[in-house]
């Protein structure tokens, strides 16, 4: 979960240093959607990148949470795979990737696909 909370983490810094007023955030681990929206304790391991999170959140004036199957997120699933062949560091890109785009259509059209049948 640390991996995913720290994601959540880059990508509000980043909205906040863009001005982003209206985000919607979305993970495929419950576990940290659920602490988010729901609270968690001070002793949690997570605590501080929880505590991070709130406070980054807080401002982006319109934020929502929503779990998201990690079947249903195949544009997701593709930029990491794509992040294990490149350098070290944050990436950022102006337009999808090709190869991206159209898993953005995919996502967007509903379809379910079974894994490992794609």
């Amino acid at each position: 979960m640390h991996a995913e909370l720290w994601g959540i983490v880059r990508g509000l810094q980043i909205a906040v240093a863009n001005n982003i007023s209206s985000l919607v955030v979305e993970s495929d681990s419950i576990v940290a959607v659920n602490f988010i929206k729901k609270g968690h304790n001070s002793s949690h391991p997570c605590a501080p990148l929880l505590d991070d999170i709130v406070v980054l959140a807080s401002r982006v004036p319109h934020i929502s949470w929503s779990h998201c199957l990690r079947e249903a997120n195949f544009a997701a699933d593709n930029l990491a795979k794509k992040g294990h062949n490149l350098p070290f560091g944050l990436h950022l890109f102006d337009v999808a990737p090709p190869d991206t785009a159209m898993m953005i259509m995919r996502d967007l059209s509903g379809s379910p696909i079974l894994r490992g049948f794609s």
